[in-house]
């Protein structure tokens, strides 16, 4: 029986000119403990990028049918972005401080933003990889301050790419990148006509996971049972079930329940609103503080559990949405981006991302990648039941750090 998979968005990232547990196929070396100075501030960020990943949930939404399906990696969105943050200055940096959260761009910063991605990967418990990586054109010059940052912060590969004369080698190369990080999940992330001959820089961030869970379903107990959309119309799907103690919360109208993986280091939380309708108001009401108050509520008891095995996909440029959500300067040209190159002359043309996830009774696989192309300018029970057979959300987290690693909604399952 093959594990079902979870693969994280991948985002791109194209600036372009403006002219003006699961094993892994490597056993990793085990990780020094962290001092506690180092794990306080990884928290920090942590909860600045939570506050981000769920606006950023909201801003997917909104204005969707919220009857389909959503998935996300704003950890992947949100370590890309930073990559740009760390050359943005003037307005552009501002705009992209309040969106993102962020204190000001220093060093340090951006060292524990890479430490936060190192102290997540894999384990003997667990396969979670993070890579990160800047494709400049041939002849165009970053600053060597710049340079060194993405390197020292967040280990980024550095390649050099002719986008005027090969721009389709450029792109496959960048794809064929992706592709190897998440182990195959995420495919053609940058599509033809993305990138041209007035591209200079591309960032991308890749993420992938794979972990079985602590309390694993058993195969024979799944069977086919109804879900009921939004519509009221219902749906059959193969529903996993198992009863065991989970960290757990009830109130008048929501259910949650947290799923750990083998090493609890990583856990899935299900939100699952007591009445389909009241989906949009959890939606609403999702902010950091809000799930950090409810996942403190929460008590260990024994549930009976019952999840539907799915799969999901999604891409998206993520252009308009960052721009309905104020960080405007960075796509127009009036961008700033002189922290990159010495000069203002890059804008943000394209933020694309990519996500796939698939859940099975023995766990989760899950990749993403994110890349910027950059130019030239009810009655309580003794054992409760969780019956996740409507539409309900989910987020997969850091337990460490409470850092939120993707985000989604299951409104119509799909094997």
């Amino acid at each position: 029986m093959s594990t079902r998979s979870l693969a994280i968005a991948a985002i791109v990232f194209s600036l372009f000119s403006c002219g003006g547990a699961a094993t892994s196929k490597q056993q990793p070396s085990p990780r020094e403990p962290e001092p506690a100075e180092n794990a306080t501030a990884q928290k920090e960020i942590a909860m600045e990028m939570n506050a981000f990943s769920l606006e950023l949930f909201r801003a997917l939404r909104q204005g969707n049918d919220p009857g389909t399906n959503t998935l996300a990696s704003p950890y992947s969105v949100d370590t890309a972005l930073a990559m740009v943050y760390a050359g943005a200055k003037g307005q552009t940096a501002d705009e992209m401080r309040e969106v993102l959260h962020y204190d000001a761009s220093t060093s340090e910063f951006h060292r524990v933003m890479g430490n936060l991605g190192r102290s997540l990967e894999s384990s003997e418990e667990y396969q979670l990889n993070v890579a990160n990586a800047l494709w400049p054109h041939v002849r165009y010059t970053l600053l060597d301050s710049y340079v060194d940052l993405m390197r020292e912060a967040y280990e980024t590969d550095v390649t050099r790419l002719d986008y005027e004369n090969n721009v389709e080698l450029a792109r496959q190369t960048i794809n064929d990148w992706v592709e190897e990080k998440t182990e195959d999940r995420i495919e053609d992330l940058i599509p033809e006509g993305v990138l041209d001959s007035m591209t200079r820089l591309v960032l991308t961030n890749a993420i992938y996971f794979k972990g079985l869970w602590l309390s694993q379903f058993k195969e024979d107990d799944t069977s086919k049972a109804p879900f009921t959309l939004l519509d009221g119309s219902t749906t059959k799907v193969q529903m996993m079930k198992q009863r065991n103690d989970f960290h757990y919360f009830a109130n008048d109208w929501l259910q949650a329940v947290d799923l750990p993986y083998t090493g609890e280091r990583v856990a899935m939380t299900i939100l699952l609103p007591k009445d389909a309708a009241d989906l949009t108001r959890l939606e609403s009401e999702l902010t950091s503080q809000w799930l950090e108050s409810t996942l403190t509520e929460m008590t260990e008891q024994e549930i009976d559990l019952s999840l539907p095995r799915f799969t999901m996909n999604a891409k998206s440029s993520l252009s308009d949405v960052l721009q309905g959500m104020g960080m405007i300067t960075a796509f127009s040209e009036n961008a700033d981006f002189s922290g990159m190159s010495g000069v203002p002359d890059l804008l943000i043309s394209e933020v694309i991302h990519q996500a796939f996830i698939e859940v099975n009774e023995e766990g989760t696989e899950a990749a993403a990648a994110t890349g910027v192309v950059m130019k030239l300018t009810a009655a309580p029970m003794d054992i409760p039941a969780f019956v996740a057979d409507h539409p309900f959300v989910f987020l997969l987290r850091d337990t460490k750090t409470a850092c939120i690693l993707f985000t989604g909604v299951l409104a119509k399952p799909e094997e």
